[in-house]
């Protein structure tokens, strides 16, 4: 079967033919629904009678669809054509590796991009159980802005045998047929070729060989016949890189002789090591491999590895100075990458660290005081109690700003730390200033469009996060803020795609999946939303997870099991005031009224403590904290009760000064009904539900159940 121009495939409208191979056909088609292109496969003609070439087809499509990552190809769809099977994927433009290497050998800087990204991958793809099994150039696709997927999961598998078991699946399963052995020769590991039990390290093992064959053009094993081909991975060593490329990192090449080891156990114990250890390969200065010569040719391998060793200690004996220096890069390197995923509090007292060090050595580097100052700030988010990091933030950033004013990053960071202390007016000065001092950095825009979100001033901010993003796509902070943006505007659709493109660059990112879940409960799609907190938890037990969890239990009216989540919450280290605030409402409702009294009172505390140290002004923290003095009152008797009242009345009263969202007036109605003045909290109700509140959340409240049987109230519906 051939397909022609315009012929329809469901919603899916043939552009032309990308291409055969021996297992299928690849056409490009328009998805009519979406508008946007997509690769079509099809199993070949050849083989469309073949149950286990459709099979192969259909675990392709299972196990791509299991996974999500910028470095893996995306399958949107799987449908059936006349009795043949076909999936949907994304529309790679570019080329495959295997076609890149026909034109020339890659410089080591390209190399250890695309090695890195493809083990980034594989980390994703082992991390769910899945080994490929047949990592090779030719599936591995090279976009035209030079990402790296991997394709093709037709024969990779998803169980882990017991040491010593037979593999079914690869040996004799019914997809592969009896004693086949699963894979391309030449990029097979050694317990392949050998029928013994494979893991996730045998990907290991054909990373390293297209590693070996990127850096030198040659493969690492290369012999007349598939069989002989075979025979050479199990019994011999590939040609030394010094000899076929001497321009090579040595510690890339330490990398490829610890995926091409003939024992699995001397691979990586884990793919994401082998992803870091890529990363950390310093690029343009590092020291090198040595030059072939006659000499090196006749030492053993062994021998050869003890004198590259010799090597390097020998120039770091004639060179001290600039080892110094391109091992302070490494290390600020190194700390700019972990504080990019500041999102696990590890990586921010690593930073710490390597940054500290750095600034003993050198106190006047300018790049290693703004880092810390940045790192500093992003440990006080974590333990917003411990003021002395926020005044440490303050002191690095004055320094480094002292050291070089015409420094972009160092304007971002106090942009940053005046955006915590609420001096939004100062965020955006400082943020202007980095944007005129370098209108390429992306962080300048994005911290630009955070103060403005603040300020009000919503349409300039969504400019400034889509210029972000423009500058710098794989910015996942830069999303996160674009789709925060998108819920207050109530543009749910465009929050989900942000936060979903967020979770694509960072899928192992708690915040992504947090932020996500708050989309969908914000849509009322509460499965949806529940499945993402849990998936949260389950990279992490963390309180937002918890309390969004609560959230959307609560919503449905299941307070008990609300109470339990915010209970989860609440036991972590960093307890802030809205998971005591949540817990509170759970338990007035399950009904549990000590518990409640007892959680208010733990998050007026904090609520209180939040206010003195915060220089500005949060609306909506406000009338949370109004809410929670109101509800107090209701369980408190006497002056206690009346100071509670007077509290919450002079939080109202601040409040009313101050910019409201719809979710702020719909607070303060909550509250005026919890103080009793039901002619308030219809005043202020009409003006959420003008301001675009829903109407559902309204219908589920627990607290305006009276409110929603008074007269006036159904003509604020109207």
């Amino acid at each position: 079967m051939r397909l022609k121009p315009r012929q329809r495939v469901g919603v899916y409208e043939i552009v032309g033919s990308l291409g055969a191979g021996g297992m299928g056909e690849v056409y490009q088609a328009r998805d009519t629904r979406l508008d946007r292109p997509v690769a079509i496969k099809f199993v070949s003609d050849e083989l469309a009678a073949d149950r286990t070439a459709s099979a192969r087809l259909e675990r392709e499509a299972r196990l791509t669809s299991l996974l999500n990552h910028p470095n893996i190809v995306t399958v949107y769809d799987v449908g059936e054509l006349d009795g043949r099977p076909y999936i949907v994927m994304e529309l790679v433009a570019g080329q495959s590796l295997h076609s890149a290497l026909q034109l020339e050998r890659l410089k080591p800087r390209r190399v250890i991009e695309i090695a890195s990204q493809i083990a980034d991958g594989l980390a994703v793809a082992h991390a769910a159980g899945i080994v490929h099994r047949d990592l090779k150039p030719r599936n591995i696709m090279l976009t035209t802005d030079g990402r790296a997927k991997i394709v093709d999961f037709g024969v990779g598998k998803t169980s882990r045998p017991a040491p010593g078991a037979e593999d079914p699946t690869g040996y004799g399963g019914r997809l592969t047929g009896t004693l086949v052995v699963v894979g391309t020769a030449g990029y097979m590991a050694p317990e392949q070729v050998t029928s013994k039990a494979i893991d996730f390290r045998a990907d290991q093992f054909a990373l390293g060989a297209i590693i070996y064959e990127m850096i030198t053009g040659q493969r690492a094993f290369k012999r007349e016949t598939p069989v002989q081909t075979m025979a050479a991975i199990v019994d011999s060593e590939p040609e030394l890189i010094a000899e076929l490329a001497g321009d090579t990192p040595i510690e890339l090449v330490t990398v490829v002789e610890r995926c091409l080891a003939k024992d699995p156990a001397n691979r990586y114990a884990s793919t994401q090591d082998l992803a870091r250890d890529l990363r950390e390969i310093p690029l343009g200065t590092g020291l090198r491999t040595p030059r072939s010569s006659v000499a090196l040719k006749r030492v053993p391998r062994r021998r050869w590895r003890w004198m590259a060793g010799l090597a390097v200690l020998l120039a770091v004996a004639a060179a001290v100075p600039f080892l110094r220096a391109d091992r302070t890069g490494t290390q600020l390197a190194q700390a700019r990458a972990l504080l990019d995923r500041f999102d696990k509090q590890p990586n921010v007292d690593q930073a710490i660290g390597l940054l500290s060090a750095v600034v003993s050595a050198s106190p006047k580097d300018h790049a290693a005081r703004t880092w810390l100052a940045e790192a500093y700030l992003r440990k006080f988010e974590y333990v917003p109690s411990d003021q002395t990091l926020a005044a440490r933030a303050g002191e690095e950033a004055g320094v480094a700003l002292t050291l070089k004013q015409s420094y972009a990053p160092v304007h971002v960071v106090l942009a940053m730390i005046n955006y915590s202390q609420g001096r939004f007016d100062g965020a955006l000065g400082e943020a202007q200033n980095a944007v005129a001092l370098d209108a390429r950095y992306s962080r300048a825009w994005r911290e630009r469009a955070r103060a403005l979100v603040r300020l009000g001033r919503r349409d300039e901010a969504e400019k400034d996060f889509l210029a972000a993003v423009a500058l710098d796509p794989d910015d996942w902070t830069a999303r996160n803020g674009l789709g925060a943006l998108y819920i207050t505007v109530n543009r749910l659709d465009a929050a989900v795609a942000e936060f979903e493109r967020m979770r694509d660059l960072a899928p192992d990112n708690t915040r992504a999946y947090n932020n996500l879940g708050s989309a969908f409960l914000q849509q009322e799609r509460f499965d949806k939303a529940t499945e993402m907190y849990e998936r949260s938890l389950s990279l992490d037990k963390n309180a937002t997870a918890y309390s969004n969890l609560g959230t959307a239990l609560y919503q449905q009216g299941r307070y008990a099991d609300a109470a339990r989540s915010f209970e989860g919450a609440v036991a972590l280290p960093g307890a802030s005031f809205l998971h005591w605030f949540n817990l509170g409402a759970a338990c007035y409702w399950v009904p549990d009224r000590g518990r409640a009294k007892e959680a208010y009172e733990t998050a007026v505390k904090l609520g209180e403590q939040a206010r003195t140290t915060a220089a500005g002004v949060d609306p909506a923290r406000l009338a949370d904290l109004a809410s929670a003095y109101a509800v107090l009152a209701q369980l408190s008797a006497g002056p206690e009760a009346q100071e509670h009242r007077s509290r919450a009345f002079n939080l109202i009263a601040m409040i009313e000064q101050q910019p409201r969202d719809a979710g702020v007036l719909a607070t303060v109605a909550t509250t005026y009904e919890e103080l009793g003045d039901r002619s308030k909290a219809l005043d202020w109700l009409d003006q959420a539900i003008k301001a675009g509140y829903s109407l559902k959340r309204i219908e589920r409240s627990p607290s305006l159940k009276e409110l929603r049987g008074d007269a006036r109230y159904n003509r604020l519906r109207q």
